[in-house]
């Protein structure tokens, strides 16, 4: 609320408010006429003794930025079928509401990308939502591939050690034996 004072104090002639919608927000116009002195008897007032006030119209100032109902928090996995094979990943594209009603432009990264395309490695969609004053917001879907195959490992060949009488103990001590791991999935 904006409070100000007249300095003299005026008896007002008329006041007037008018609202005005801009987009779904309502602007406020106000103007005030009054004068100095008390008017005369054939309701004249002079010029020099009239004095007034006229707010222009207040641009309305869109700060509030557009926010996403439905963004996902969490990775989105892609599901595989019977054969172990990847289907199309399938998600709900996020939506963007603004305060004025209105978003302008909607960019999705990688460009053109949509719900129900394949993947072949993770991948990060990024939709940025833009209002009329220039106000963003942006919502990442991560998408995931499942790693669905275990790596491999190739343990050393066996040993064999043998005791012999009289000696019926042998010590085996080999703390370094050569593995070799591999993850064929590279997830």
């Amino acid at each position: 609320m904006h409070q100000f004072e007249l300095s003299p104090p005026l008896r007002a002639r008329y006041i007037l408010l008018g609202v005005a919608e801009y987009e779904g927000n309502p602007c406020v116009r106000f103007d005030l006429l009054g004068c100095l002195a008390p008017m005369t008897a054939s309701h004249e007032i002079p010029a020099h003794l009239q004095v007034g006030w006229n707010g222009s119209v207040p641009q309305c100032m869109d700060a509030e930025p557009p926010s996403f109902q439905n963004c996902p928090q969490n990775p989105i996995f892609a599901e595989t079928d019977e054969n172990g094979q990847i289907k199309p990943i399938r998600y709900e594209e996020p939506r963007a509401e603004d305060n004025s009603g209105r978003i302008t432009y909607m960019r999705v990264e990688p460009v053109g990308f949509t719900s129900g395309r394949f993947i072949t490695s993770d991948v990060n969609v990024v939709y940025t939502a833009f209002d009329d004053a220039g106000n963003m917001a942006e919502c990442v879907v991560k998408l995931r591939i499942p790693d669905t195959i275990a790596p491999v490992m190739k343990c050393p060949d066996s040993y064999s050690l043998s005791a012999y009488e009289p000696k019926m103990r042998a010590v085996f001590n080999r703390t370094t034996v050569p593995m070799v791991i591999q993850d064929v999935s590279n997830i």
